[in-house]
This record gives C-alpha cells, sequence and structure tokens, in this order.
C-alpha cells in the first residue's frame, strides 16, 4: 500500500505530504482547488511526460516521492531482474528541473522511464477524468479480455510476428512497385557495362598506355637522340676518353693534397656513370623502332576511354575502372531482387500461417477470457444499482489482419432490461458509463490486486442511491486494494475510511495548495457542505452524520 506520498515545488504545492491509510481514502475540496495537482503529481511516478511549466514559479526543481509497503513477490522478482534493491519499503522518486529534464530513481538507483513504468504498474493503477473514453478503444477491449484470459505473453508472441509479417509484405510490395523501374534500370546498366567492357578499360593501364604512345609517337627522334649520344661519349677523342686521360694524368702526378685526390675520386665516378647511361642510351636505342599499328590503336583506344570519362563525368579515365565495378555490383543487386521478392514471399506466408495458428488460440483463450469477464461484470453491475443491465462480447472477423488478430472485440451493454444491446459509444448516460467503468475496474482490481487503485470523479454523472452503490463497490475493492477516490459525492466521502481535503489558499501574495487529513468534525463539516453548500444547514449536518455512522 501507499504510505506516503511527498510533493516538493509541483504546480502550486510548495511542500505537501500525503498519508493516507488503508481502504478507502476519499479526497474532497472545491474545483480548482489542486486536487487535479495531486493526481498529477502521481502522474510523474507514473512515468508521464515531464513538463518544466509544471514547476513551481521560483523554484529549480520538483520532486515527487512515494514510499510503498508490503511489496508482493513479482515485484520483488521484478526488483531484482533489474538489478534494484529490495526492502520492506519502495521507494518511488521522480525529479524534473527548469529545463525539462527529468530523473527517475527506485530504492534510490537511477532508471530510465521505461523501467519506472514497468515497476509502477505493478503498484498503481491511476484512472484519470476523460478515461471513461477507453471503453471505445480497440486497445482497452483486447488488454482487458486478455487479462481474464491469461494470454498476454501470447498475444505479445502474436504481436511480434504481425509486425514482422506487415514489414515484409511492406517491403514485397515496395520491390513489386519498383519492378518496371528497376527493369528499365537493369537494361540501362547492362548497355553502360557493356560499353566500358568492350573499351577494355579493365585490362589496359591508361597510365602505361599513356606513356608507350608518347615513346612510339616519337620513336624516330629518341633513337637518333639516345644513339647518337652514346656513339659520341665512345668514340676516339670523345668526353669518355677526355676524362679518362684526365684521371690518369691526375693519378701519375700524385699528390697528398686534398683537393687533388677530389677531383681523381669524382673524375672517376662520372666516367663510370657516363660509361654507363651511353651504355643503356645505345641499347634503348636499338628498342626503337616505329609501329604506326600499336600507336593507331592506343591512339583510339585512350580517345574512347577520354570519351567515356566526360560522358559518365569523371576526372580522369583511370576513374572508369572504379565504375564498371559499381556498376556490375548494382546490376547484380538489381538482378538478385527477384530472388529477394521471392525469398520475401516465402517468409510472408511462413509468418502468416504461424498468426493463423495463434490466432486461433487467442480466439480460444479470449472466449474464455470474455465469459469470465462478463461473469464478474454482473455481479458489480447488480451492485451498481444496474440491476436490469446486460453486456455481450461479440467477436467479429476483421476484413484484414490487425495487431489484434483476423477479429475484433465489440463491447455490447444495455442499462435498463428489454432495451437492445448497443455498442458503448452509443450509451448516452454519463452516469452509467461511469458505473461501467468502475464495474471494469472492479473487476480488474479483484483479479490484479494492485496494491493502489486512483479513482478521479469516477462518479462523474452520478447522484443518490447510484451514489450509495458506487461507495459500496469501492469498500468492497479496498478489501484487496487501497483505494483513493476523487469525489464530489458525499456518499462517497461519508462512506470512506479516510477523508483528506485540498485546499488553496493565498499568503503572502502566493498562491498555494495545501491537503490536510479531516478529523471527525471535519469531516462532519466538509460532508454537510457538499450536501447544501459553504452556508449548510442544520438538517445537512444531521445527514452527513447518518453518512458517517452508517460506515462506523
Amino acid at each position: 500500500m501507499l504510505e506516503s506520498l511527498r510533493v516538493k515545488n509541483y504546480a502550486l504545492i510548495e511542500n505537501a505530504e500525503f498519508r493516507p491509510g488503508e481502504g478507502v481514502n476519499a479526497i474532497t475540496g472545491e474545483t480548482g482547488s489542486g486536487k487535479s495537482i495531486l493526481l498529477g503529481a502521481f502522474g510523474l511516478l507514473l512515468g508521464e511526460r515531464a513538463d518544466s511549466k509544471n514547476i513551481r514559479q521560483g523554484s529549480e526543481k520538483c520532486i515527487v516521492e512515494a514510499a510503498f509497503t508490503h511489496p508482493s513477490e513479482e515485484l520483488k522478482q521484478l526488483l531484482k531482474s533489474h538489478d534494484l534493491d529490495i526492502d520492506h519499503v519502495t521507494l518511488i522518486r521522480r525529479e524534473v528541473a527548469q529545463n525539462g529534464k527529468s530523473r527517475a530513481f527506485i530504492n534510490d538507483t537511477p532508471v530510465g522511464l521505461s523501467i519506472l513504468r514497468e515497476i509502477t504498474s505493478k503498484l498503481v493503477d491511476l484512472h484519470g477524468q476523460h478515461e471513461n473514453s477507453l471503453l471505445n478503444e480497440r486497445s482497452f477491449r483486447f488488454s482487458i479480455v486478455d487479462e481474464f484470459a491469461g494470454c498476454a505473453g501470447l498475444a505479445r508472441e502474436y504481436e511480434s510476428d504481425f509486425r514482422q509479417w506487415n514489414q515484409v509484405v511492406s517491403e514485397a510490395e515496395k520491390l513489386r512497385a519498383e519492378e518496371t523501374r528497376l527493369k528499365q534500370e537493369q537494361e540501362f546498366l547492362t548497355f553502360q557495362i557493356t560499353e566500358l567492357e568492350k573499351s577494355s578499360i579493365g585490362k589496359i593501364q591508361i597510365d602505361e598506355a599513356e606513356q608507350e604512345l608518347e615513346i612510339l609517337s616519337k620513336s624516330t627522334q629518341l633513337a637518333e637522340i639516345t644513339g647518337g649520344f652514346g656513339s659520341q661519349l665512345n668514340q676516339e677523342g670523345g668526353l669518355l676518353s677526355a676524362l679518362y686521360a684526365a684521371r690518369q694524368q691526375l693519378s701519375k702526378i700524385g699528390s697528398t693534397h686534398e683537393t687533388l685526390k677530389d677531383f681523381i675520386i669524382r673524375l672517376e665516378s662520372i666516367y663510370i656513370e657516363l660509361k654507363e647511361l651511353g651504355r643503356e642510351m645505345e641499347l634503348f636505342s636499338n628498342t626503337l623502332s616505329a609501329d604506326p599499328g600499336r600507336e593507331s590503336m592506343l591512339s583510339d583506344q585512350l580517345a574512347e576511354f577520354y570519351r567515356l570519362a566526360r560522358k559518365h563525368r569523371l576526372d580522369h579515365p583511370r576513374e572508369l575502372v572504379s565504375l564498371l565495378g559499381e556498376l556490375r555490383s548494382r546490376l547484380k543487386s538489381i538482378e538478385g531482387s527477384d530472388e529477394k521478392l521471392k525469398q520475401l514471399e516465402s517468409e510472408a506466408q511462413d509468418l502468416l500461417q504461424r498468426m493463423a495458428k495463434k490466432d486461433q488460440m487467442l480466439r480460444e483463450e479470449r472466449k474464455k477470457g470474455a465469459k469470465i469477464l462478463l461473469s464478474h461484470l454482473h455481479e458489480f453491475f447488480e451492485e451498481l444499482q444496474l440491476r436490469g443491465a446486460k453486456m455481450e462480447i461479440e467477436e467479429i472477423e476483421t476484413s484484414e489482419w490487425t495487431i489484434y488478430g483476423h477479429f475484433d472485440l465489440e463491447f455490447r451493454f444495455s442499462a435498463n432490461k428489454g432495451q437492445a444491446l448497443q455498442p458503448f459509444h452509443k450509451i448516452a448516460s454519463g452516469g452509467e458509463i461511469s458505473r461501467l467503468m468502475l464495474a471494469f475496474k472492479a473487476a480488474v482490481g479483484k483479479k490484479k490486486q494492485l496494491p493502489l487503485m486512483i479513482m478521479d470523479e469516477i462518479d462523474q454523472g452520478v447522484s443518490g442511491e447510484a451514489g450509495v452503490s458506487i461507495a459500496g463497490v469501492l469498500r468492497a475493492m479496498s478489501v484487496h486494494s487501497q483505494i483513493l477516490v476523487v469525489t464530489h459525492l458525499p456518499q462517497i466521502a461519508g462512506k470512506a475510511n479516510h477523508h483528506f481535503k485540498v485546499s488553496k489558499y493565498i499568503k503572502d501574495e502566493v498562491t498555494h495548495t495545501s491537503i490536510e487529513r479531516l478529523n471527525s468534525e471535519a469531516r462532519i463539516a466538509e460532508i454537510a457542505e457538499m450536501i447544501s453548500g459553504k452556508q449548510y444547514t442544520s438538517a445537512a449536518v444531521e445527514h452527513a452524520r447518518t453518512l458517517l455512522e452508517a460506515v462506523e
């Protein structure tokens, strides 16, 4: 159960502590007094979106902290699975800073919002003012039936298969839609690849071909220059002879002078280098010969390479090799799309078969769950002054697969005997919808036995004897759950085990909201005011006493 709730710097609450007791805890107060602020603080603990606008003006951050006692074995196992400390008290804390960032803690250990929501879902069920609209939502219908069917695990497996199937089908449809475009692209790629392969771009090194063409185009001139130079070096009286003679003469003279020694060494080196150079140039000259055919062939090939480079907007023909590889890779990918489509269709068929099997299993389990749910609801209808009410859950085949299966669940309801059953959205009475939602909450609460159930104006559109019946159901629910109920009905406030009042006041020109536990006399005054207004009558006081005495 909730031992305490501490709220600091949240909206109009500067610093407040709420310590509810066992059973039913009624929370009352005038419209606008701040009851919704208290529920907003609870929402933060349940992982709802944090907004810095909710921080009290002038404060750096707001803090909401709740302490829950007597953790269930299920909660202990969940805490253990997330490596969180386990104690006789479970502390849940949420802090929101001015920059909008928030932090959550469980037993003083930081946790993400997903873990916070998972843990608090085992501790609290919060019914907001607008939650009655859930009755018309498919997600509500399936979740509540699955709760009684005990098939939540199977439903998650089906959902996983459905999402995967949906993705595979989407991919297959995308491939089919692109089929024409891919066919055109395939033809164009084939043409481009054929053109590049025909040019022999992958077989010729462009840089080497350019160098060879340059030599071929100047072969005659080069032969004359290199061959002539070699001959000049080796002829009588040529440069080599002069170098040799100078070296020999200096060597014969001999000297210890360092400069002369250096001359001899350098002459020897130059002589050897020039002799080798001349030999190599003569050999090179002998290899040169005009080859007009090869020269023409290389010239045409290089011209084609440059043309293709310009066509494909490349900086240099050598990039054509990489382009050819890319085009081949893209073509291979497109050619594999047919095979990919076959694989996707096969995978989709396998998934569909798995879904169909699980869908059939879910139908059977949900039929059983619907019967159990209906039996519980009809019990509560009696207690909620809906004695002629009847409800049925109908299975309707759908035209396509959904996240819930190949069928829908429609809840049909009739508040009065002899009246036709119809979907919830056609139910006109707000009071009937409120009591119907309470019946659902009571049924689920009895099954799940959550530590805390919070009801915000579950009595909307209800008065008189119907209010008394709601109070009775809330008391019955409090046997297995602690109940917090925000109410405007004196019948409910009077039947509560504990009564708290939310008030708004001004201090030092600043508005504050506070919550206080009412003693017996204060409860009488508050309930009397709820009955007949601020200027309540003695009759209202007696009526209030009667309501409280009936509880005691």
